[in-house]
């Protein structure tokens, strides 16, 4: 019974660990892809394209402020940095779920009352990308978490963290 070879410990985690789908993370790096791309073109058109207020029109019914850039900036950021751990993927679900609910329920009633002073400077383009981000961050959420509410611990045989 000594002379038994025992298995390495590396083989039995990666048969307990649990799979868990990885299109929550794919998704979460997709949003952050298409942010960083909008806010590159917002930082690209620079002062020139801005008025006094510093809004700018990205294509016809995108529009763009600084502190549109500001918000799609850290939406881009966390959306990339968010696909590399699951625990991470959950929070920007669940993050973005609840910030693009309030930036779609403040961005369509702004475009249909269109007045100069609005500040966010948003259109129907922008109205269409935030509910469409909303119910992407509530997929991620719900996806990523694998239809488990969130632990009050880790699991012992995963890296993450809490």
């Amino acid at each position: 019974m000594a002379n038994q070879p025992q298995a390495s410990g590396r083989t039995e985690r990666s048969e307990r660990a649990v799979q868990r789908p990885a299109w929550p993370q794919w998704l979460a790096l997709l949003v952050g892809l298409v942010y960083a791309v909008f806010t590159v073109t917002a930082i690209a058109m620079g002062d020139d394209a801005t008025d006094r207020f510093g809004r700018q029109q990205i294509m016809p019914g995108l529009g763009a402020s600084w502190v549109l850039t500001v918000v799609h900036a850290g939406t881009a950021l966390w959306g990339l940095l968010a696909a590399l751990r699951r625990s991470a993927t959950k929070l920007f679900g669940v993050a973005i779920f609840m910030a693009y609910i309030g930036l779609s329920a403040y961005s369509v009633p702004a475009v249909i009352t269109t007045t100069q002073f609005e500040l966010l400077n948003v259109g129907w383009g922008n109205a269409a990308l935030y509910l469409i981000t909303t119910l992407a961050g509530l997929a991620i959420s719900i996806g990523a978490s694998g239809g488990k509410p969130f632990p009050t611990e880790p699991p012992r045989d995963t890296d993450e963290v809490m």
